[in-house]
């Protein structure tokens, strides 16, 4: 559950994006769409929407709820039109959106599960190093993509079991304290493990995580230590029911901030294998850094665009279509 100091902080932004929206309305033409992200999903989404309109002002909620009290004050305040546009999240769909038909949720946990698919390293692959579909180096590459993708999830997915159970408690925990980019390794065989984790440690894991914290007298630390030691019980038995029931969907509820940990990992190990001669040439074209800052612009062109979100950008389409429309008839009436 949110503390009362974020709590305040949400409000305070959404509050603050509200009149950020308000003024551009005011000076913008009514040609104009208005889009509403969580924060660099925009990267993902600007690509897609400027195809259909260039007439485009964006705004950074940061964080799902905060787009969703915007959302809600707009309504209240004006009603909805369909060049509002307004994207989220859809993380463990404990609170779901997408029977809205006015919010994008993702279907799967987030924007970066697009990112990491076969298609998109076939892409890669042709585009920016140079390979040729069919050829030996090209079904290498997707091969080991492949294989290390399943080990990376099967190893991991008790992270996401346990941090469901979280969110479905309301425990707040900060889940990437459990997964950061120099736990593991890759090599063209097998995941290499630097710090074991499984659903029977990850409860004594986190809790050592949090009496670190509270050594190094880090803000909240002991009510954080006091809350999380309480609820260890409980969590467990969340977990327990979770797998029982398999209500952890592994296609869509793998938490996308990892699986870009694991894109961003690969890519470098195309970079080793093309460097070490693992190919059978040395492609010399190969500029792509997987520890970039601005990957996801950079791979935006590749990610999978599912057929959810291009039926919910078409209302653009018909919005911008019924506003030219009225237009020539008062011009021309």
């Amino acid at each position: 559950m949110l503390d009362t100091d974020n709590m305040n902080e949400s409000k305070n932004k959404a509050s603050s994006i509200w009149m950020q929206y308000t003024m551009s309305k005011h000076k913008n033409d009514k040609n104009y769409v208005f889009c509403f992200f969580e924060g660099e999903d925009r990267k993902y989404y600007l690509e897609r929407i400027n195809k259909l309109s260039k007439n485009v002002n964006h705004f950074c909620c940061e964080g799902r709820c905060n787009v969703i009290s915007v959302y809600e004050k707009i309504i209240d305040e004006e009603g909805y039109n369909n060049n509002l546009l307004f994207f989220v999240d859809r993380d463990y769909n404990l609170d779901s959106y997408e029977d809205n038909p006015d919010i994008y949720q993702t279907s799967e946990y987030s924007i970066e599960n697009y990112y990491c698919k076969e298609s998109v390293i076939e892409g890669l692959l042709e585009k920016e190093m140079g390979m040729n579909k069919g050829e030996s180096d090209f079904e290498l590459a997707i091969n080991i993509f492949s294989a290390l993708k399943k080990k990376f999830i099967d190893y991991y997915f008790c992270i996401n079991i346990w941090y469901m159970a979280c969110k479905k408690l309301n425990i707040n925990v900060k889940v990437d304290e459990l997964l950061g980019f120099n736990d593991f390794d890759l090599n063209p065989s097998n995941l290499n493990i630097k710090k074991e984790i499984n659903l029977d440690s990850i409860q004594d894991i986190y809790l050592i995580i949090l009496e670190n914290n509270c050594k190094s007298n880090k803000k909240h630390a002991d009510e954080n230590f006091k809350k999380y030691n309480a609820s260890i019980k409980y969590i467990k038995k969340e977990m327990e029911n979770i797998n029982s029931n398999q209500s952890f969907n592994i296609n869509k509820d793998f938490r996308g901030k990892f699986l870009l940990i694991f894109l961003r990992k690969y890519i470098n190990l195309l970079h080793s294998m093309n460097n070490s001669k693992k190919f059978s040439i040395k492609y010399l074209q190969f500029y792509l850094d997987g520890n970039s800052n601005n990957l996801l612009s950079e791979l935006s062109a590749f990610a999978e665009t599912p057929e959810c979100l291009m039926k919910y950008l078409e209302r653009t389409n018909c919005w911008l279509l019924n506003y030219f429309i009225d237009l020539f008839i008062i011009l021309y009436k």
